[in-house]
């Protein structure tokens, strides 16, 4: 006790040590602890039998991300097979005892896709049914005609595989028993890749030409086209880390900064932003010149001003729909449930062309396909990379995207229209942008045209508050959450870069955080139910494919692949552009639209979704 002083808890140096003491404890306990608690497979309600298999995938699922995110586990101190003909840099050294891994974990993941899908919606069903089909015949069709060779029929493998599409006519409309249909398609599906692989391998033993490894692994490099979904939305998910981030800590300050505090750390804020953007905008002046560097930043300001009209239009249709309530707090919640489909959408027909080109793929080595239809099939796909046809899908994605956030406007859906809406407006500026001659110097090629408009855009409506004399300490609160969100455009890298140290290739620390973070959290998705997704049929599907995909991108980290690897890398950074970043834009027109009613930061809102 002191007499004329304050004591040391009243003390400024004590305050702010113990104000950061408790952002750290409560980052870890409220903000991470509370996303694993709330995105994490609950097992109440389950049965004992299910509770274990899913238990047990999830701890497979954990391994197998390891594994990829390493790149050396299964590899080190191993015996390495060499693929024939193989390309250095292209995955042509395979580690003994990596094919059986793989192939098992494959069919665990699709023995549980394909539990989930057996009493989930119809288009569901039958796309998993075909999908594993096309994957099956084409293994079980080098099998075949490797028959003569190996000594090992492939006759129990065919049965096996036209036993599950006899097990999903019998149960197709049967009271579902989850335990018992997993360990059935198990049985089933292990089956058929088991005997093929036999198949293989003996044939390998016996000539000793690593035929059969080299065809394996051109059949796992046609299934990465069915991880595309899940990789765009891991960069997806990396950004809404960051965005989930900064919002709690705005929130956590908001409550304890007086006044005055909360003016200095805004004005603080945006000295660094301003420093900052200023900064790189001269680089690239010195670099690229003034037209290079300036007129896409008026592109990107046509960018801002399209969302923002979309926001009003969008802000308009709802307010129409009584008890309709549009806020920033419930857009974590409202992309959760459409990001896997907007994966699906952009994967674009590819993903759809894929199990054709694996039965193709096994006819031919069957000696039974077509030769016109394999070259038409193989035209096709060419015209499908071409400029033309992704420009034409892509904007036909935007057009339906926008349609599609308008019409959920009217159904008062509001948050989740916004962030919709915010990718289809997006996706076509980008579109006119790169493919007007005319509008092309507007075009950005990188984040720091993004960056500099909204924060351009920030600035000038702080200072328009601040001299008109309504800047209240709701708005600097506001105004300080969206610039600190605006430098995740420019300094996305800090998720990723972290994680290099520790992940066997460099450029996929982004991938690889997304897929964990998502794999963490995504399971809220799981926990409800509805009659064409039952409870059980989302844990297997969320599980299954989540197992299938990583097995298969592990086998291009494990065998150094290291073009495959960056295609990979490639993919997760189309996911942020695609994706992530109209989730920040979205945010920020919500933070805005909150900051000109005034209210508070840590206030809910909600949405009626």
């Amino acid at each position: 006790m002191t007499t004329g002083r304050r004591t040391m808890g009243q003390t400024p140096a004590w305050r702010g040590a113990r104000l950061v003491v408790d952002a750290i404890g409560g980052f870890v306990g409220e903000f991470l602890w509370g996303s694993l608690r709330d995105g994490a497979i609950r097992l109440n309600g389950m049965s004992a039998a299910m509770a274990t298999i899913v238990l047990a995938s999830a701890g497979l699922l954990v391994l197998t991300t390891v594994s990829f995110a390493a790149g050396d586990l299964l590899r080190g101190g191993r015996d390495l097979l060499v693929i024939p003909n193989g390309v250095a840099g292209r995955g042509s050294l395979v580690p003994t005892g990596l094919a059986p891994v793989t192939l098992a974990i494959v069919a665990v993941g699709w023995a549980l896709l394909l539990a989930g899908a057996m009493h989930a919606a119809p288009i569901v069903r039958i796309g998993a049914l075909l999908v594993y089909a096309a994957m099956a015949v084409a293994f079980v069709g080098l099998a075949t005609t490797l028959e003569s060779t190996s000594g090992i029929r492939a006759w129990p493998a065919w049965i096996a595989l036209l036993a599950v599409a006899a097990v999903f006519t019998a149960r197709w409309r049967a009271r579902p028993r989850p335990a018992a249909e997993f360990t059935l398609l198990l049985l089933l599906v292990a089956g058929t890749l088991a005997v093929s692989a036999a198949g293989l391998f003996r044939s390998d033993e016996i000539t000793g030409r690593g035929f059969a490894l080299q065809q394996l692994d051109i059949l796992l490099e046609l299934l990465v086209g069915l991880t595309i979904p899940l990789v765009l939305v891991a960069g997806m998910d990396t950004v809404g880390f960051g965005l989930d981030a900064a919002s709690w800590l705005m929130r956590f300050l908001a409550g304890r900064l007086a006044r005055l505090a909360m003016l200095v750390a805004l004005g603080i804020v945006a000295a660094w932003r301003i420093w900052d953007v200023l900064g790189f905008t001269l680089s690239d002046l010195r670099e690229g010149g003034t037209a290079t560097t300036l007129l896409p930043v008026i592109g990107a300001l046509g960018g801002v001003a399209a969302i923002g009209g979309y926001w009003f239009v969008i802000g308009r249709l709802a307010r129409r729909v009584p008890g309709s309530r549009t806020g920033e707090d419930s857009i974590d919640h409202a992309s959760a449930r459409v990001r896997l489909p907007l994966g699906l959408a952009y994967a674009g027909i590819g993903f759809v062309l894929f199990p054709i080109l694996l039965v193709l793929n096994a006819l031919g080595n069957l000696g039974v396909a077509d030769g016109g239809l394999v070259e038409a099939v193989v035209t096709l796909a060419s015209f499908l990379g071409t400029d033309l046809a992704v420009t034409g899908y892509r904007v036909l994605v935007g057009l339906a995207l926008v349609a599609i956030g308008a019409w959920l406007a009217t159904r008062g859906h509001g948050t989740l229209a916004v962030f919709i809406g915010a990718i289809g407006v997006s996706d076509l500026l980008a579109q006119a942008l790169a493919r007007v001659d005319a509008l092309r110097p507007l075009l950005w090629s990188g984040p720091h045209p993004l960056d500099v408009a909204w924060t351009a855009v920030f600035i000038g409506i702080g200072l328009v508050w601040l001299v008109s004399g309504t800047l209240t300490v709701v708005r600097a609160q506001r105004l300080t959450l969206l610039l600190l969100l605006s430098a995740m455009l420019s300094h996305f890298d800090i998720v990723a870069d972290p994680l290099a140290p520790l992940l066997g290739f460099a450029g996929v620390g982004l991938v690889v955080f997304g897929l964990v973070w998502g794999f963490l959290t995504g399971g809220s998705w799981t926990n409800g139910t509805s009659v064409a997704f039952p409870r059980p049929s989302r844990v297997y599907l969320y599980l299954g494919y989540s197992l299938v995909s990583i097995a298969i991108l592990n086998w291009s980290s494990v065998t150094h692949d290291l073009e495959a690897l960056s295609r990979l890398q490639d993919t997760g950074a189309n996911g942020v552009l695609l994706l992530g970043y109209p989730l920040v834009f979205a945010l920020f027109t919500l933070v805005l639209a909150g900051a000109r009613v005034d209210r508070p930061i840590d206030q809910p809102v909600g949405d009626s979704e």
